[in-house]
């Protein structure tokens, strides 16, 4: 008796050894297994077919379903690494390489951006403060810390700073007002030794109290190597005998730090 076996959803009959009277069935089956077999040339396509990690959970949807640590890899053009894209921890799409920079992780999706408003109220006279923006709009980087006023990086790349500081009044004398990084907190590590401590001041403005609007940009680069941690703390400075209180507007005070594609 043949054995019925089903090709391409059609049952066909297979003889078994020294069975006879199969000449056209047996023609039926041969034609059937060969026409559906995947061709060399690419002559026969193929429908229904799902490629699937091993790994789970996979992908509901789509022709190569994956794990998030799966990756489809291909040959750099100068044939000297793999590119190998696939999701990071954050939910951002980055492509795996080696590159002079040594770094591992570049993204490829939209830049993501670290978006702060509502700077801190701040009267000062001869004193310094943490600079901080306690309205959090939006952060997948996970870098800012609204109670200490920290940024914190532990994932390597290169980011851009632009905070934007308005001054709505200033009264009692004259003075200067500036920004600057905290020393004592803002420095780049690796591990626990310290390979750099940041200390650049920016835009120090003469303030007066004739003076009742002043604003200034500070826009700078911040880049950091693989197995590193770097550490900023913004903090704002009057000197001498000048009070000055800082604004509150959400629309007024802001600092963006866009995560830059290498």
């Amino acid at each position: 008796m043949p054995k019925s076996v089903t090709i391409n959803g059609v049952a066909r009959d297979v003889p078994l050894p020294g069975e006879a009277g199969f000449d056209q069935g047996l023609d039926d089956t041969l034609n059937a297994m060969l026409s559906g077999l995947v061709q060399a040339d690419g002559s026969v396509a193929v429908s229904g077919w799902k490629q699937k990690t091993a790994a789970a959970p996979v992908a509901a949807s789509g022709w190569a379903r994956l794990a998030n640590t799966a990756r489809i890899s291909w040959r750099n053009s100068a044939n000297k690494g793999d590119m190998s894209p696939g999701p990071d921890a954050d939910g951002n799409l980055i492509q795996t390489v080696s590159d002079a920079l040594g770094l591992s992780d570049r993204p490829i999706s939209a830049p993501t951006v670290v978006r702060l408003a509502g700077a801190n109220t701040s009267t000062l006279s001869n004193a310094t403060a943490t600079l901080k923006f306690p309205s959090v709009q939006e952060d997948p980087l996970g870098i800012w810390n609204g109670t200490t006023g920290e940024f914190t990086f532990v994932k390597p790349g290169l980011y851009l700073f632009m905070l934007h500081r308005t001054l709505l009044t200033q009264t009692a004398g004259t003075g200067i007002y500036t920004v600057t990084m905290n020393p004592a907190t803002s420095n780049l590590k690796n591990g626990s030794t310290t390979l750099y401590t940041f200390v650049p001041v920016w835009s120090p403005q003469s303030l007066s109290t004739t003076v009742t609007s002043e604003s200034f940009d500070i826009h700078f680069p911040l880049y950091v190597p693989p197995n590193c941690t770097a550490v900023i703390e913004f903090q704002e400075v009057v000197v001498a005998a000048q009070t000055a209180t800082m604004s509150t507007a959400n629309d007024l005070n802001y600092c963006h730090v866009l995560q830059v594609p290498l």
